[in-house]
């Protein structure tokens, strides 16, 4: 959802009519749950930018996480999830609920057990925490992060960041710098740029700038 332009946006409540639409005709079993989990899932993340009403938002993530549960498809679970967050924040700053499902998601990925997720989502984390969180849960995000990539740095489970490593680097800088850690912080921001640099980051660097 980073690369959607404005032109897709605005046909972004096309795509939510035609989604309604396929759910009618989907039979009831396991892969078509899968399908009515995912297709929301794409949208929750974007769908704040074009006015959705927030209960409408609210109602479709609820649909999209039963479905996702009965086709007992975790890592579909825990992408609605840290989706919704980001949706929270964008939609009117709801900064403690949009934590809170970051936290959820955060759990259903270590209960899949697949590293690129669990970095993606803690990457996540790090900004949904740093708006209504002690600074100390941006830290320990950022840090899982980065031990977790320590030795892939490209770790990524493909969707919503461009590197989980190079998001967390923002935020651990970030967070030194809150908690008055300024020399490891000032250490941490030029190795942050120089992997964000030498990897052409451009969402991150766009991020740091």
């Amino acid at each position: 959802d980073r690369d959607v332009t404005g032109v897709q946006t605005c046909a972004l409540p096309i795509y939510l009519n035609r989604i309604r639409a396929l759910d009618a005709e989907l039979p009831d079993d396991l892969e078509s749950d899968r399908v009515r989990a995912m297709a929301p899932a794409l949208l929750l993340g974007v769908l704040w930018r074009t006015g959705a009403d927030l209960d409408e938002l609210r109602k479709l993530f609820d649909d999209s996480v039963a479905a996702a549960t009965r086709a007992r498809d975790d890592p579909l679970l825990a992408q609605i999830q840290v989706a919704f967050s980001i949706c929270l924040m964008g939609a009117g700053g709801h900064c403690e609920e949009a934590a809170a499902r970051a936290s959820d998601a955060a759990r259903t990925a270590q209960r899949c057990g697949d590293p690129g997720l669990i970095a993606l989502v803690q990457g996540m984390c790090c900004y949904t925490y740093a708006e209504s969180r002690p600074v100390s849960e941006v830290l320990e995000s950022a840090e899982a992060v980065l031990e977790l990539t320590l030795n892939d740095p490209d770790l990524n489970f493909g969707v919503m960041l461009e590197s989980p490593r190079g998001q967390a680097s923002l935020w651990h800088y970030v967070a030194l710098a809150l908690l008055g850690r300024s020399s490891e912080a000032l250490t941490e921001m030029e190795q942050a740029d120089q992997f964000i640099r030498g990897r052409g980051l451009r969402e991150n660097l766009s991020h740091s700038a």
